[in-house]
């Protein structure tokens, strides 16, 4: 099988992320306003994190499906959880 969500599960966040940087960094709301700048920041990282648990399970399907190169769903496993674990530490503790 051709490796489509493996490269799925790598290409997803990156895609979120770079768009998601893109959209905050030429907004106009909340030019000068640090709170704003701030919330937009939060929404990022909360857009990303999520990217990356859709990621994750697409990276989880490429190697229960046996998809040709596991090392890419190995890779988007490893990739994701990198990003996951410490936004949801901050997102949980006190």
């Amino acid at each position: 099988m051709k490796p489509f969500w493996s490269l799925v599960s790598l290409a997803l966040p990156l895609g979120v992320a770079l768009l998601g940087a893109v959209i905050v960094g030429t907004s106009r709301s909340g030019a000068g306003d640090f709170a704003g700048r701030l919330g937009s920041g939060v929404l990022l990282v909360i857009a990303i994190g999520l990217a990356c648990l859709l990621g994750e399970a697409a990276a989880l399907v490429s190697l229960f499906r046996g998809e040709r190169h596991a090392w890419l769903g190995a890779l988007g496993l490893i990739f994701n959880l990198l990003i996951i674990l410490p936004i949801a530490a901050v997102l949980v503790s006190d």
